[in-house]
């Protein structure tokens, strides 16, 4: 049985792709630091809706490495589908401490211990909010923009330029 490890896993999309994986006999780790930026009582409701034997939930927050670390010793994943990380682009702009940690840093984190376990795939999401003042219309992923709008889109496009190093 493959083993996916779901970061973001109590989030709105975090948790309709763990559920559907464990409907499809997957064993999913999901993550996620149940942080208060949306109501956390909707978090753990996804979660509690999840349960199944073939699922395990363990808050955490990418940051902590080490933990992170243990975590793969522990149910080696065989893909990961990076989706946790801080959202927002308004609130990005009074928290920005906040979207670097948590974006980069954790994602940094995730993607390095990821490569460490040689999981087969490491899937993660971006944001449109990356392409800014791109003229180019429709968009396209390899149009190249640096001119983002939002440090919530700067950090989404580092996290691309750093998947792709």
């Amino acid at each position: 049985m493959k083993k996916i490890l779901v970061t973001g896993a109590a989030g709105f999309i975090g948790s309709y792709l763990t559920k559907k994986l464990v409907d499809n006999d997957y064993f999913v780790i999901g993550i996620d630091n149940m942080n208060d930026y949306y109501d956390v009582s909707l978090k753990e409701n996804r979660i509690k809706e999840v349960q199944n034997d073939n699922f395990v939930f363990i808050k955490e927050d990418l940051v902590n490495e080490d933990k992170i670390r243990e975590i793969f010793e522990e149910y080696k994943p065989s893909i990961v589908v990076n989706l946790a990380g801080s959202a927002g682009v308004r609130y990005s702009s009074i928290n920005s401490d906040e979207y670097i940690k948590n974006n980069i840093l954790g994602f940094c984190n995730i993607l390095n211990i990821s490569k460490d376990f040689d999981v087969e795939h490491f899937i993660f999401s971006s944001s449109s909010s990356i392409y800014g003042n791109n003229k180019n219309k429709p968009f396209k992923e390899s149009d190249i923009s640096l001119n983002q709008e939002s440090i919530y889109a700067s950090t989404k496009m580092c996290n691309e330029v750093i998947a792709c190093s």
